[in-house]
């Protein structure tokens, strides 16, 4: 057996101290496993002068095949443990003679992938929520601006019955003066005037109803307007306040994009 194998099993130890990382080494050679010295937290279980066949699918056996130095990503599924090997030929007089492997735990690296992803997710399924949130706050700043716009048009109408009503007012009182000069002419004419007399009355009497109906009308509109300006001034305060929600919504989107490659970034550096 090659004496170089024998050399680098004795100082097996001096190697896995001068890594600051806990690490453990596998020595072969070219027929079976020739050292191994486990580290303090991973341990690959392999067994001293086990056949190579045995392990046909490891990096020290592609190492012994080729010839070249490799660097394998082991997941936590065939051992329980993640971790990383990197494996290199060990030349004699030219010829492989056997290889060195050192496997260092990825326990870390795994476990930043896995927390990477989680966030990934949880960032897409945030930025999907803000998405919506966004739509639903513009939908309803267009709900409440066409709100706002009828709100307006009402208080329009109410400005136009005002005017009719002010025409009813003029027209109740030249009824009423209409009333009382038919009344004066009618006590002029006597016995005559007596039929006359009643038209006038029934004048008035109209004038007068006119004059209060249109009186309790403008009270009910001046009601009605005060209650339709205090409305739109709440429309326009909430089509402001939801403009502002869909900004700073708008804003929380962005931030969540900007996060989204972040942790897009993270998750390939760790893939890689």
């Amino acid at each position: 057996m090659a004496k170089i194998l024998d050399s680098m099993v004795e100082t097996m130890e001096i190697y896995q101290n001068a890594f600051p990382a806990d690490v453990c080494i596998i020595i072969c050679s070219s027929e079976k496993t020739y050292g191994y010295l486990p580290g303090k937290e991973i341990d690959l279980k392999i067994e001293i002068g086990k056949s190579m066949d045995y392990y046909k699918k490891s990096a020290a056996a592609q190492v012994l095949k080729d010839g070249i130095r490799i660097q394998k990503e082991i997941g936590s599924e065939f051992l329980g443990i993640a971790y990383v090997v990197t494996a290199s030929p060990i030349y004699e007089n030219g010829k492989v003679v056997g290889s060195i492997s050192i496997a260092a735990s990825n326990k870390k690296l795994d476990t930043m992938r896995m927390l990477t992803g989680d966030l990934f997710s949880t960032v897409e399924t945030m930025s999907e929520a803000a998405d919506h949130i966004t739509v639903a706050s513009n939908e309803i700043s267009d709900y409440v601006q066409e709100l706002s716009s009828e709100s307006d048009s009402i208080a329009d109408y109410i400005k136009n019955i005002d005017q009719v009503l002010s025409l009813i007012k003029k027209n109740a009182m030249q009824a009423k003066i209409l009333g009382l000069n038919a009344s004066i002419e009618a006590a002029r004419a006597g016995q005559a005037g007596k039929g006359f007399a009643v038209v006038s009355n029934e004048v008035q009497k109209m004038g007068k109803d006119s004059e209060q109906s249109s009186l309790e009308i403008n009270k009910q509109l001046e009601h009605v307007h005060h209650t339709i300006q205090k409305l739109n001034e709440s429309i326009h305060s909430i089509a402001a306040n939801t403009e502002e929600h869909a900004a700073s919504v708008q804003e929380i989107k962005a931030s969540f994009e900007k996060i989204e490659e972040m942790t897009k970034y993270l998750l390939e550096v760790a893939k890689s």
